[in-house]
């Protein structure tokens, strides 16, 4: 589902505040991952009242009652943890903290999936067989793991929406604009706009 909204700028901020406010009521009940993110500080500041961190929506949606939220931001505690990334050197940490902190969504997701192979492969051979980040001849590749005398290194790529999900993404928001105007609704407008039902052929209905 590709879905486009638009409210005031008024609404927007009231409404990213709350937003703010109930993420940061769930990611303190992670204490290594609310110093790693600094408790959603900045994100008072963000862009246009608006963030795509992954990670942030998963602890609004958590706090409105989705508990497999909590069960993906559990695991995401116990990998930070595990790996200890408040002791890596500061460039390394620094480095992978700003994607995972990122408002931009490829940064973020990014970051939770290479978090999120590295644990699979941890809890299928064990952690001494497995490495985050290894350097591998002037290289990083996200996870490298041993099989006996061989080593196998993995570059996790995650799908970010391609172009054509952009254009209809603000299409929705644009239409979505243009009904606010119109409306004596003055709060927000939601639009919804699933591609599987959209005509793919001029003969078909």
């Amino acid at each position: 589902m590709i879905s486009g909204r638009f409210m005031s700028p008024e609404n927007r901020k009231s409404y990213f505040a709350c937003c703010v406010s109930q993420a940061r009521s769930v990611l303190e009940r992670y204490e290594t991952l609310n110093r790693l993110l600094k408790g959603f500080q900045d994100f008072d500041l963000a862009p246009r009242h608006n963030t795509d961190n992954v990670i942030f929506w998963k602890c609004v949606w958590a706090q409105r009652g989705w508990s497999e939220e909590y069960e993906e931001l559990n695991a995401l505690e116990e990998d930070v943890c595990g790996l200890a990334i408040e002791r890596w050197p500061r460039k390394r940490q620094e480095d992978f903290l700003s994607r995972l902190a990122s408002h931009d969504r490829r940064g973020s997701w990014s970051s939770m999936a290479e978090l999120e192979v590295y644990r699979h492969c941890s809890n299928r051979l064990g952690e001494k067989s497995v490495e985050f980040h290894p350097s591998l001849c002037g290289r990083v590749p996200d996870v490298g793991v041993k099989l006996g005398p061989r080593s196998v290194f993995f570059e996790v790529t995650t799908t970010n929406p391609g172009d054509a999900e952009k254009k209809m993404t603000e299409i929705c928001e644009e239409t979505a604009k243009k009904v606010f105007d119109r409306s004596s609704a003055r709060r927000r407008i939601v639009l919804g706009l699933d591609p599987m039902m959209l005509v793919k052929d001029p003969g078909e209905r």
